[in-house]
């Protein structure tokens, strides 16, 4: 499975809070696929069936904030940092 085949459901208030934070449907797309299909760094919330995963795509950390609803993810929510180191 490609990221562009993750299946998301996001509320209209997340959408707004994504929109607003700039981050796209497939950035978030990408952080799944990564954490979930390619062995990338994630976070089990107990007791709340909510995950935490992070990827790195160009010079921002994204992460992102969901629960598992059968195949597809639900989004609670999604945050990112940008980051450079000049040399």
């Amino acid at each position: 499975m490609s990221w562009e085949d993750i299946e998301i459901e996001i509320s209209d208030d997340v959408r707004k809070t994504i929109e607003d934070r700039h981050i796209s449907p497939d950035e978030i797309r990408m952080v799944i696929n990564e954490v979930e299909n390619e062995g990338g760094i994630k976070l089990y919330v107990s007791d709340t069936n909510r995950y935490l995963g992070k990827k790195t795509i160009d010079n921002a950390t994204f992460y992102v904030d969901y629960s598992t609803e059968g195949d597809k993810y639900v989004i609670n929510s999604a945050y990112a940092h940008g980051s450079e180191i000049g040399g």
